[in-house]
């Protein structure tokens, strides 16, 4: 397994144009190491965010040149700044390839494969189309490298407007549903196995779709298991009493709630975007601290000890250490109290805080997680499920 750290640099310059110097400034030491770049910034709209967009481009090329990390921009405020970027670095061999104007990087390490594919976007206000066009993007990527999506380990998906509600053909549809079906249908088409990437699904300011992929392929020396939690359902499981719309045959959100990659001596757990939900119901209904709260007794359940054995025997982690947090918070004013509790649970340094929507309106904060950790083995390991 490639071992990866985390960086972040954030700018209060009110200018956004200053504030990307500030940034930039600091990151040329990391030309050559960052493979990942994702930047957070405040949009007021499409013209807003295509003008940043094309700023930070430049810079991303000025600083890095021909060692370009594949990246994407997110119209979600950041808190108390500007503009924030999240650095993903490694010693590792790279490979830097241009997709169609899409930087994308391939790590390469002991025989291991990852493929980090970022920026894949449509900002089109029709979520059907932006979907599509996305999905139809990242199947050609997929198919360039000899991927399949089976290979994908982790997926963010950045939906703008996310609770977004319109009628056609007399029927309510909601732009997270819209993604969740046209998602569906490109899995259905394309996987052969039943198990998910681990995913984040989180709302955007400005319209259309921003989606971020890591695929691996592997020689065997590392395995890729789906996690499950004994408090939250499998979210592919939900029924059509928690998904929005009056149409039929409605999706359910395609993801694990985590994903487990383990070798030898190293294990990283990719923590799905998780939310204050018991088996499929939100709880705490308009209390966010009470949400927060739930929400990291759930992770911290979920990449336990003791759940790693519930699903899987014979793997044992220790020394877990959480090596980058993201939260995502409804409401500016809830900001500072989601805040403080996470400072309490999680390592100040790792943490980001942003302001976005989530999927349900009466969810006030999701967290993702990546966490590594070292592995111990007895026997050979059979998959168990829950």
């Amino acid at each position: 397994m490639i071992a990866k750290t985390y960086s972040k640099y954030t700018s209060q310059a009110i200018d956004f144009a200053q504030a990307l110097q500030d940034v930039f400034a600091l990151l040329k030491p990391y030309k050559g190491k960052v493979f990942k770049m994702t930047a957070f910034v405040n949009a007021e709209n499409v013209s807003d965010y295509i003008d940043k967009q094309n700023r930070l481009s430049g810079a991303i090329k000025y600083c890095f040149g021909d060692q370009c990390p594949t990246w994407s921009m997110v119209s979600e405020p950041p808190y108390k700044s500007t503009f924030c970027v999240v650095l993903q670095c490694s010693e590792a061999a790279k490979t830097y390839v241009d997709f169609r104007g899409l930087p994308i990087v391939i790590l390469e390490q002991d025989k291991e494969k990852e493929f980090w594919i970022s920026g894949l976007s449509s900002l089109n206000v029709d979520m059907h189309i932006s979907a599509n066009t996305v999905f139809e993007t990242l199947s050609a990527v997929l198919k360039e490298h000899d991927l399949e999506y089976d290979d994908i380990v982790r997926q963010w998906n950045y939906i703008g407007e996310i609770l977004k509600t319109e009628t056609k053909d007399g029927l309510c549809i909601q732009n997270y549903q819209v993604f969740n079906d046209i998602r569906n249908d490109y899995y259905y088409h394309n996987k052969r196995k039943t198990d998910f990437p681990a995913a984040t699904g989180i709302g955007m300011k400005t319209q259309g779709l921003v989606v971020d992929v890591f695929a691996q392929k592997s020689s065997g020396k590392v395995k890729s298991l789906p996690l499950r939690s004994q408090i939250q359902k499998d979210p592919f499981a939900y029924s059509e009493t928690v998904l929005v719309g009056c149409k039929t045959d409605k999706k359910p959100p395609l993801f694990e709630r985590a994903r487990l990659l383990y070798s030898e001596n190293r294990a990283q757990i990719f923590v799905s975007g998780t939310a204050s939900i018991n088996n499929q119901e939100t709880v705490a209904i308009g209390n966010v601290s009470a949400q927060t709260n739930n929400t990291i007794r759930y992770i911290k359940e979920l990449v336990s000890s003791e759940n790693i054995q519930k699903n899987y025997s014979q793997i044992a982690l220790k020394n877990q250490t959480y090596q980058q947090v993201c939260v995502y918070v409804k409401h500016r004013n809830d900001l500072e109290i989601v805040r403080k509790i996470c400072f309490i649970h999680f390592p100040e340094q790792v943490i980001n805080i942003v302001e976005a929507d989530i999927c349900r309106d009466n969810l006030l904060v999701e967290i993702e997680a990546d966490v590594f950790a070292q592995t111990k083995f007895r026997q050979c390991i059979n998959k168990i499920y829950i």
